[in-house]
């Protein structure tokens, strides 16, 4: 998860061409795919437990919209 983070920041840094507003932008720019993640996460955020395979999926889930 840690990895992805640093990826996913780095992609959004390298994005907004040292932009003050990169935040804003990175996400208006993805938010199609920045709505499905939050979407998949309430979903988990749902269960009272959670197992490997549900986690797992949710990051693959993470993981596809990340590099879109």
């Amino acid at each position: 998860l840690y990895r992805m983070q640093r990826s996913l920041t780095g992609l959004a840094l390298t994005d907004a061409g040292g932009s003050q507003s990169f935040a804003e932008q990175w996400l208006a720019k993805r938010a199609q795919h920045v709505d499905i993640c939050q979407q998949m996460f309430a979903e988990l955020q749902a269960f009272e437990t959670l197992d490997l395979a549900m986690l797992s999926a949710g990051m693959r889930e993470l993981s596809n919209h990340m590099l879109a």
